[in-house]
């Protein structure tokens, strides 16, 4: 019982520690120029061909993003797609901001919202809390963190970490989901469909 405790103490203090297991964007207003980013290129080229390259109007190739993100057991790689999905999602979203009003926008919108639905649609499939709780950390920083262009699209967001409710099991992560999605809802409420 006491080793159980211990574990699970272990895996969940894992995305409050420091090094490859944390989320390193929090607080950031770019994720450009930033150690994690340049990793996220060299180890995913194919999806950054296409978030580098303007031109490019194609879905980014997300399947080794899936791959190492879903990957069991959960190691590095995990977290490195997670920090590799979050340059992708924060550069094309920021991309189509700066289109907003062109035709070009809902191209670079719909790649952005590809990308962040990676974490969202694995989720449940994530058997360690360290990373479930590193994803909500991500997500917390796309509805509250500093980078520009996101408050207009938090309604949209708020959406997608409500649905983690059913997928998580753990009472912690789930009462951190419900404040998430409280907090947003107060700051924006969702449009009625």
């Amino acid at each position: 019982m006491l080793a159980l405790g211990a574990s699970a103490c272990a895996s969940a203090g894992r995305s409050a520690g420091d090094g490859d297991l944390a989320y390193p964007f929090a607080g950031l207003s770019s994720v450009r120029g930033t150690d994690a980013a340049a990793e996220a290129r060299s180890a995913y080229p194919v999806v950054f061909q296409v978030v580098d390259d303007p031109a490019q109007t194609e879905e980014v190739d997300a399947r080794p993003l899936r791959r190492d993100l879903s990957h069991v057991p959960v190691d590095g790689r995990s977290y490195r797609a997670l920090r590799a999905i979050a340059v992708a999602f924060f550069e094309l979203h920021a991309r189509a901001e700066r289109r907003r009003g062109e035709g070009l926008y809902f191209v670079y919108s719909f790649q952005a919202t590809k990308v962040i639905a990676i974490p969202w649609r694995l989720y449940g499939e994530i058997p360690d809390v360290g990373l479930r709780s590193v994803i909500l950390d991500f997500y917390e920083d796309v509805m509250f963190g500093a980078k520009p262009g996101l408050g207009p699209v938090r309604g949209r967001y708020t959406r997608m970490v409500a649905d983690l409710a059913r997928k998580e099991s753990d009472a912690a992560l789930l009462a951190r989901i419900e404040e998430l999605v409280d907090r947003a809802r107060a700051l924006t409420p969702e449009p009625v469909r």
